[in-house]
């Protein structure tokens, strides 16, 4: 039996690890404990070899929807409600909005959620709320609930970098393309020397659709890059006569963009290997993958105590990185000399 090893690190970046990035170094949306990721996700990537190691990031132009600055109207409304509640703005959840598809394939904001009501809202011609009407907003089946949230991984900004352990651990040609802010949905390199082969895989990338999860978008009808790079790596990995691939998956936040890219790992990488006749197992590295603490009261998502209980429905466990690792090391020390690989 012929093993391959694939490692998923989910928006490992400063914008989600670091919690004082101003708007002009791309802004922070902080995972509490987020800058923990960094070490040991840099660990697994120095160590593997022969490894298919994927990185997503969230790569969103300045005006993407989902940024909460760019809507003028629901800024307004949010330093009313501090007001009213006598709290500092910051310390409002986030606000939630719908977004309604044109003739044209954009969307553009319909309503604002205040109070469980959704109340209708005026836009500018880009489809940015600039005023919350009194009134409720009849919504269409079709509608998309769409998070805002604070400034974050804007595409050409520090925020949109990976985490300095990870980019000091990633081959320099790699690295080079990252820092220059290559355009590119997919990034993809062969480092000769671990004979990894590394897929860095843009999302959000949209200005009016959002991607939290790693192949399907917000508006659960397109895509990203990734259902392509997914059809690549399974048809590689059968040329090469693969006939089992352990999946690694973990990062930020882990019970929102880490476990709905799971999710895509399971619904669409899974089966087109299976399709070749090979055998997955999946594991969710638990130490790189603090939560956002979101509690729903019947533990659906995003809540964060049940979100491993919602991937073991897939027949997904539970593992760490130095697991990985020593798994990855059993597996290739007939091929590479000990010392090359210490734990």
């Amino acid at each position: 039996m012929t093993t391959a090893n694939i490692i998923f690190l989910i928006d490992i970046q400063n914008g989600f690890a670091k919690n004082n990035l101003n708007h002009e170094q791309g802004g922070s949306l902080y995972v509490p404990e987020g800058e923990k990721a960094g070490a040991p996700a840099a660990r697994v990537i120095t160590l593997a070899r022969d490894a298919i190691i994927v990185l997503s990031a969230d790569f969103h132009p300045n005006n993407i929807i989902s940024d909460m600055t760019n809507h003028s109207g629901v800024m307004a409304l949010r330093q009313q409600q501090a007001l009213t509640l006598g709290v500092e703005e910051a310390t409002l959840p986030f606000t939630n909005v719908y977004l309604r598809e044109g003739a044209n394939g954009q969307y553009k904001a319909v309503g604002v959620i205040v109070d469980d009501k959704v109340l209708a809202v005026e836009t500018d011609q880009e489809g940015y709320v600039v005023k919350v009407r009194d009134d409720e907003e009849p919504l269409l089946s079709t509608d998309m609930a769409q998070t805002l949230w604070t400034k974050h991984c804007v595409r050409g900004t520090q925020s949109a970098l990976y985490v300095s352990e990870i980019m000091n651990a990633l081959p320099k040609a790699l690295a080079d393309r990252i820092y220059r802010h290559d355009l590119a949905p997919t990034l993809v390199h062969v480092d000769e020397k671990s004979q990894n082969t590394f897929y860095v895989i843009r999302k959000g990338m949209r200005r009016d659709v959002d991607s939290n999860a790693i192949a399907v978008e917000n508006n659960h009808k397109s895509f990203t890059s990734a259902l392509d790079d997914f059809k690549a790596i399974a048809k590689t990995l059968h040329q090469r006569g693969v006939t089992q691939v352990n999946i690694s998956l973990g990062g930020l936040a882990g019970n929102i963009c880490a476990e709905l890219s799971h999710n895509d790992v399971c619904h669409y990488l899974v089966p087109l290997l299976q399709e070749k006749g090979i055998k997955t197992n999946v594991a969710f590295m638990t130490d790189i993958s603090p939560n956002i603490p979101i509690t729903i009261p019947d533990g659906s998502f995003p809540d964060a105590a049940h979100s491993l209980m919602r991937m073991a429905t897939y027949g997904t466990e539970k593992t760490t990185t130095k697991d990985v690792i020593r798994s990855m090391v059993c597996g290739a020390q007939r091929r590479y000399k000990r010392n090359e690989l210490q734990l």
